[in-house]
């Protein structure tokens, strides 16, 4: 019968006649993890069962075999509180190795891990992660732990009426508790097992927040979110109209270049001049979670994909990585390309050289070599803006730095033995956003001029009549390009150099550090009172939105709203004014409202962030 109730009055007799009579505790024992299977619908069935089970295993654990532990428990990723002390005493007695599964368990029911919602309500995503975690850094399973405490399991009985019986009472009890023999849990390797527990809840975060708002679905949101060891468990919901998307392209010179047009649709961009700063990075990591990457990204750019952008599409080579030597050495390709191209005319010859220089200075692999060819290809249709650059890295280098850079383009330059007039002032172009002094900056370009290659051979002729009939000599023909071969001899240790101060200036702008020498201002303390926080600070939104906007960003909006448009450099002091982080108040501003009002509230355009909000 289903009944649970019939099926409770049948357990109290198993109860009895194995705690209190001793008899057939092997035979009741199976018998109990029979009826415990045929009724999984009751919670405090379960629990009963479960306790009784494991006391009557953990009495005999000496006994046990494999074959009967696993019989008990063939889920060890699925195990309570009593059953995971329980089997951890057998593999310690056994002296066998410790699966991840059962290290899952003892982290889920320990008193010393974070708990969370996310084991009941995500358990397979938490499962995979932690598996993979916990193989990676204890290679498969733990070595044999040697026993070091005594763990009492005692034992309550179910059924009052043989709590009476017994004279069971928590000051005095008749049932005597079974001995277990295990390790300090409060030592390692637990330690380093409960903390990827911790590692995998904080991960996870994130994922379990979407997909709640997906009911479970696997969204691009969601997949984007996912922690890179569990991409690989997943299939890209998008991946065949990637797939379709690229095989209809036809490669150039090894790339496939398209524009950010092309692409956006894939991943529910909609027409826009430019693309927000989390808009770009979701279009960049949806393109690579799907097998591709787009060059140049925001990493190496510095700025947001505009709508009729060029990039470069290429699969990702899963035997080869790219390094962040590529980002550095992207950066001064574009710089030295765009100075070499201010004539217009660089030859195929004159790329080649300047791709190979910087590819071997840089040591480049093989895959960052085709990136850096696809790279090439998206110069030649939209040379960036060397203005633009050179202002993103003063920003980040002290003088010497500054001098190190500009030395190092200055060589990048003269590759070719010509330093065109066209050259000399794109590379005052560079000097100048840079902040180098125009006094230095004459010095460096006079520098570079001694010992160049004209760009136009002069002749010389003696005063003379001109005789008629006469055929002019042939004038010797300068080769079109010639490589400077002491310049290719640079040292590495220069390369090295402009890698270190390169790596820095990324690192600081992916992090946003933000030195406010300014006096701290003290933001209003909210109230919790949806109403009254928008009252307060008298934003034009719908009430409803506003509590689920970080408080700290309130005061920050309410001065944005006051207009239809702010400047960068506004935007920046504002966000300091209230110590802040500007990307990180641009892009959570823009979370929040892409959530709460169905489109981003913050747009950047050119050099100013239009408010897009009608009132």
């Amino acid at each position: 019968m289903n009944d649970i109730g019939y099926a409770f009055i049948f357990f109290y007799g198993l109860e009895r006649r194995a705690i209190f009579e001793n008899e057939d505790v092997d035979k009741i024992t199976e018998e109990a993890h029979r009826i415990l299977v045929r009724y999984p619908q009751s919670n405090s069935f379960n629990f009963y069962l479960n306790r009784f089970v494991t006391f009557n295993v953990a009495l005999k654990i000496h006994e046990m075999d494999d074959s009967k532990i696993k019989n008990f428990y063939p889920m060890l990723d699925e195990l309570d509180d009593n059953s995971s002390i329980t089997v951890l005493a057998w593999y310690v007695l056994k002296a066998k190795e410790i699966p991840w599964e059962l290290m899952y368990s003892l982290a889920r029911n320990s008193q010393k891990t974070i708990k969370s919602n996310i084991p009941k309500k995500h358990p397979l995503l938490l499962k995979k992660l932690y598996e993979k975690k916990f193989n990676l850094h204890f290679s498969g399973e733990l070595p044999p732990i040697p026993a070091t405490h005594q763990h009492y399991l005692a034992y309550s009985p179910v059924s009052l009426s043989l709590k009476y019986y017994s004279g069971f009472s928590r000051e005095s009890k008749s049932i005597k508790p079974a001995v277990l023999d295990i390790p300090n849990i409060g030592t390692e390797p637990f330690k380093t097992a409960f903390s990827i527990w911790a590692e995998c809840l904080e991960e996870l975060k994130s994922v379990t927040n979407k997909l709640n708002k997906t009911d479970g679905k696997m969204t691009r949101e969601v997949y984007g979110l996912l922690p890179r060891l569990l991409k690989e468990e997943y299939k890209h919901p998008d991946l065949e109209s990637w797939q379709q998307f690229h095989s209809t392209k036809t490669p150039t010179k090894g790339s496939i270049i398209v524009q950010i047009s092309d692409i956006a649709p894939l991943v529910g961009i909609t027409k826009r001049e430019s693309l927000t700063a989390t808009q770009c990075n979701t279009m960049v990591t949806t393109a690579h979670d799907n097998g591709y990457i787009l060059i140049p990204d925001q990493k190496i750019s510095g700025s947001s994909y505009k709508w009729n952008d060029s990039v470069a599409i290429i699969p990702v080579n899963n035997a080869v990585q790219i390094t962040d030597k590529f980002s550095h050495a992207a950066l001064i390709f574009e710089m030295a390309y765009t100075i070499a191209a201010s004539d217009e005319n660089v030859s195929e010859i004159e790329e080649n050289v300047l791709h190979n220089y910087i590819s071997k200075q840089f040591s480049l692999n093989s895959f960052e070599i085709e990136c850096l060819k696809g790279l090439q290809q998206t110069l030649k249709i939209q040379p960036p803006s060397l203005s633009k650059i050179g202002k993103r890295l003063s920003k980040y280098l002290n003088p010497e730095q500054k001098m190190s850079i500009a030395s190092f383009l200055g060589d990048i330059v003269l590759l070719d033995n010509k330093f065109t007039k066209e050259e000399q002032k794109s590379l005052k172009t560079v000097f100048k956003a840079l902040e180098i002094d125009p006094s230095i900056s004459d010095e460096i370009i006079n520098k570079l001029l001694i010992g160049h290659i004209p760009e136009e051979p002069t002749t010389v002729l003696k005063a003379g009549k001109s005789r008629k009939g006469e055929a002019i000599p042939p004038q010797a023909i300068t080769p079109e390009f010639s490589i400077n071969k002491e310049k290719l001899k640079q040292t590495l240790e220069d390369t090295r150099a402009v890698q270190n101060i390169l790596a820095s200036v990324f690192e600081q702008e992916e992090e946003e550090i933000v030195i406010d020498l300014e006096p701290e201002v003290k933001i209003p303390k909210l109230s919790v009172n949806a109403e009254t926080r928008q009252n307060e600070f008298d934003l034009p939104f719908p009430q409803e939105t506003i509590p689920s906007l970080d408080s700290k960003y309130l005061s920050m909006l309410h001065d944005i709203m006051k207009s239809n448009e702010v400047s960068q450099d506004d935007f920046t002091i504002l966000a300091k004014k209230y110590n802040l982080m500007p990307r990180a108040a641009f892009d959570d501003i823009n979370t929040w409202a892409d959530e709460e009002l169905g489109d981003f509230l913050l747009e950047e355009s050119e050099n100013r962030i239009v408010i897009n909000y009608k009132r």
